[in-house]
């Protein structure tokens, strides 16, 4: 592996932004889409974690099976328009992974923030409902780490059934490395047991984060989703 993280990232899949849209792959069975935002992280200071939290990610997914794409620092433009085809075409499970817009602060955040302006969450996830292929599962996953989630699925109703998300969030102000040690704690029990459940995950998360003073919430738009395998 190359001692640039950038490289090492693009190594481990595609670089969605050199594939014209028509075409995108079709008919794939597994999809890790990474989406690494790392201006907003530098303006935020925070430096290359979210590159290295998404190493970790692809990293995972690619020993589980799945195909890896990544998309970075778009405009909020381009992110659904390089989504859709995932949305649409995905045909079992497709895992949204979003670096780089970490805050940690004891507020909530209802938008992601992009050079060029912001999507607000309630637009993001209508368009991932709108979007999704209805026998399709969307697994939503973020480096977010402040009180609620961008991913914050619980406030929508008569969304598709099989969409679920994952989120963390300090339960203090004094957590160091919350991001870090989520995704690094998430990649492991998803290697240690590939047969996890929606539902196994959620508690064995929210039974190893507690001590880091953290709080695991899945999300899940219908109960069926929750005790089926997560992989």
């Amino acid at each position: 592996m190359s001692i640039d993280p950038i490289r090492n990232l693009l190594e481990l899949g595609h670089e969605i932004s050199a594939i014209p849209l028509f075409r995108m792959p079709k008919d794939m069975k597994k999809v890790c889409f990474i989406c690494l935002n790392t201006p907003i992280a530098f303006e935020r200071k925070l430096g290359v974690e979210p590159l290295s939290y998404s190493v970790h990610m692809a990293k995972t997914m690619k020993k589980i099976g799945y195909s890896i794409y990544i998309l970075q620092n778009p405009h909020s433009r381009n992110l659904m328009e390089y989504l859709a085809p995932f949305l649409e075409q995905t045909l079992e499970k497709l895992v949204f992974f979003y670096a780089g817009q970490q805050n940690h602060k004891m507020t909530p955040e209802t938008h992601f923030q992009f050079d060029d302006g912001k999507i607000e969450a309630e637009k993001f996830i209508r368009f991932i409902n709108e979007k999704k292929n209805p026998q399709n599962k969307v697994i939503l996953i973020s480096d977010f780490s402040h009180k609620g989630s961008v991913f914050d699925i619980y406030s929508f109703s008569n969304l598709s059934p099989g969409i679920c998300s994952i989120s963390t969030f300090p339960l203090n102000d004094k957590v160091i490395n919350g991001n870090g040690i989520f995704v690094s704690r998430l990649c492991q029990c998803l290697l240690d047991d590939f047969g996890i459940t929606f539902a196994q995950l959620s508690e064995k998360m929210k039974n190893s984060m507690k001590k880091f003073s953290q709080y695991v919430q899945i999300g899940s738009s219908s109960n069926e989703i929750l005790i089926e395998n997560f992989l």
